[in-house]
């Protein structure tokens, strides 16, 4: 992938735990939980074979304390002349409280 574009907002959990993807966006992919990366680059992918280019993503993100921060992310992917994925600009939020809760009720 060429470029990220990360993120259009600030996050304060991540920014407390010292990670500015606004400053650093390329730093995204290093710190997503390893099996999330796998699922994210997956629907990228059925993304662009579907030929659309927005997706929905659920993240979790792991600090450099070891905590987990779980983000809701929504990506816009732009191919190259070659369809392959190029930019991914996007905005996420923080939603660890939301499955947390979620957790609990289980």
């Amino acid at each position: 992938m060429k470029g990220i574009l990360w993120s259009e907002n600030d996050i304060e959990s991540l920014q407390v735990a010292g990670i500015d993807l606004r400053g650093h966006p390329g730093e995204l992919l290093a710190i997503v939980h390893p099996d999330d990366a796998t699922a994210a680059l997956a629907t990228m992918r059925t993304t662009i074979a579907e030929s659309r280019n927005v997706c929905a993503l659920r993240l979790r993100i792991v600090t450099p304390a070891g905590h987990t921060v779980h983000l809701q992310a929504h990506a816009r992917l732009t191919c190259d002349g070659q369809g392959q994925l190029a930019r991914v600009p996007g905005v996420a939020w923080d939603v660890t409280e939301q499955v947390q809760q979620e957790e609990r009720r289980l």
